[in-house]
């Protein structure tokens, strides 16, 4: 799907959820710990922690 149909509905479908920074730290710290027991190549992973870290941005951003 391309970004600007699955941006906005992740957004909205997260949006009656209180997701602040601290909420988006564990997330990402989960996302790694996730990666680090998976078989997924690092190149892959780094690529991985890029996209959940801009959607960590995504969803702990301007609410309004």
């Amino acid at each position: 799907f391309p970004v600007t149909i699955w941006a906005p509905k992740l957004r909205m479908r997260h949006f009656p959820f209180k997701i602040g920074v601290k909420e988006g730290e564990q997330w990402m710290y989960c996302m790694r710990k996730a990666l680090e027991i998976s078989s997924i190549p690092k190149e892959m992973q780094e690529k991985l922690l890029v996209a959940f870290n801009q959607v960590t941005e995504m969803l702990t951003g301007n609410r309004d």
